[in-house]
This record gives C-alpha cells, structure tokens and sequence, in this order.
C-alpha cells in the first residue's frame, strides 16, 4: 500500500505544463488535427508565407528521462488541439521550452514532391537524332575543289 502511495506521488510531480499566449488571429478557420501532422521547425522557419498565432511556454514538472521529447510531445499535442500547421521552437533550456504555433496561409499540410516524369531513353547509338558516342568528334565535310 505504502509502495502505491509513493509511486502515485512521484507520478504527480511528473508531467509537463503548457502556457500560452495569442499572438495574431488566425487566416482562416482551424480544426483539431492529429499530432503527428504538425510539422516542427528548430533551425528556421517553414519556406511558406504564414501566421504565427500563439507562443507556448513548456515547463517541466518533476524529473525526465527525455524532457525535450517530452515537452516536444506536450507542445505538439496543444498545437494539433489548436488546428497548428506547424511548431516553430524558439529556444530549449534544461527546463522549459518556448515554440510558436504557425498557421499557413495557404492553408494545410506541406505538398508532398510529386513524381518528375521520366525523359524517353535517348536513341541507340547509330540511329537518326542519337548523339555522337563518348569521346568521338563530328568530321566537318571536306569542301570538294577547294585547296585548303
């Protein structure tokens, strides 16, 4: 019993706190989302015209085996309950975590890079249009009468 009590007191010291502070309304309407799908930025913003909408403030309570994995879990989790497009970390310390929430203006996720299609092979060599093989040279015609 006295076992239950204290792992039930150090699991309550343990966690993460999430403040905020709005900065800018967002451009269009948001949705909750799903974690996994706000994108995290910490050596620069994304290459996308956007808003930032909130500041957030994570704060550790107690001790961690990963605490930037889990203020980043905690923060990424506030942001999709938001609608974020994305989280834009500020600075990390020992202890907290400062992030904006940023919307697209466009609206939604990054587009995925589309499949370039494939050029048709070049001719075999020989053929009509196929290019002269590697290391050869073109002979210029040789002007018939005509001294050189």
């Amino acid at each position: 019993m006295i076992r239950a009590i204290l792992l039930a007191s150090a699991l309550a010291g343990c966690g993460v706190s999430v403040y905020t502070s709005t900065i800018n309304s967002p451009p269009h309407p948001l949705a909750p989302r799903d974690p996994s799908t706000v994108e995290v930025y910490t050596g620069g913003p994304p290459p996308r015209a956007r808003v930032d909408i909130t500041m957030f403030t994570a704060a550790l309570n107690g001790a961690h085996s990963d605490p930037f994995g889990d203020e980043l879990a905690s923060l990424r989790q506030q942001a999709a309950q938001m609608g974020c497009d994305a989280l834009l970390v500020q600075r990390t310390s020992g202890r907290d975590m400062v992030a904006t929430c940023t919307i697209y203006v466009d609206g939604g996720p990054m587009p995925r890079a589309q499949p370039q299609p494939q050029a048709a092979p070049p001719p075999p060599a020989g053929a009509p249009g196929a290019p002269p093989p590697q290391g050869s040279r073109e002979l210029e015609p040789y002007p018939v009468g005509q001294a050189r």
